[in-house]
């Protein structure tokens, strides 16, 4: 430090100093100039990628939503083919029941007018008249036949059934035996 003092005078040694710090000064502002130049080229071109890569990304997503959608779409035209399917069956299964129900129907019927044609003709024909519990049996089937929408027939054999008397007619002892069996029912319900 000695020798640099003698060999250089105290104003060229701050001369000296102050253009190495200018240098430095401008190198340093160099430098600044340069990395402000390429970041705004560096950010410019940096934020077109993450621009495009965002909008690449977006478009990924929406091809895998489209995707999506096509298998949710085939799944539910899947589930629309059975559903069709089931409902064709149930309704030929409700039209079967309700041929069956018809054809149940229409043999109940002819069974209750065969049945209410057989009392009718023992009833009217053989005995002459007729006991209430087989009157209210005859009633209720009647009843039924009539929902049935049975034919007029049956109505007028009803109407010569509810004429007959509900007594047997008057014979020794049958008159009797009839009276005691009235008055025991009678006390029964009591």
């Amino acid at each position: 430090m000695k020798d640099l003092l003698t060999s250089y005078s105290v104003s060229e040694i701050l001369i000296f100093c102050v253009m190495l710090a200018l240098a430095v000064k401008g190198v340093v502002s160099f430098f600044d100039w340069s990395k402000e130049r390429l970041k705004k080229i560096f950010d410019k071109g940096y934020a077109e990628k993450e621009r495009d890569k965002k909008i690449n990304d977006e478009i990924s997503d929406l091809e895998k939503f489209y995707e999506e959608k096509d298998v949710v779409d085939k799944g539910f035209e899947n589930i629309n083919k059975a559903l069709l399917e089931t409902n064709n069956r149930i309704d030929a299964l409700v039209q079967t029941m309700n041929r069956r129900i018809d054809t149940l129907v229409e043999s109940d019927k002819e069974s209750i007018k065969a049945y209410i044609t057989e009392k009718h003709h023992y009833f009217v024909y053989d005995k002459g008249w007729i006991d209430d519990y087989n009157l209210e049996c005859l009633s209720k089937r009647f009843a039924v036949y009539k929902e049935e929408h049975g034919n007029s027939f049956i109505e007028g054999l009803m109407d010569e059934i509810y004429d007959l008397p509900k007594r047997p007619p008057s014979e020794d002892g049958i008159q009797e035996k009839f009276e005691n069996t009235e008055r025991y029912v009678k006390q029964a319900k009591k």
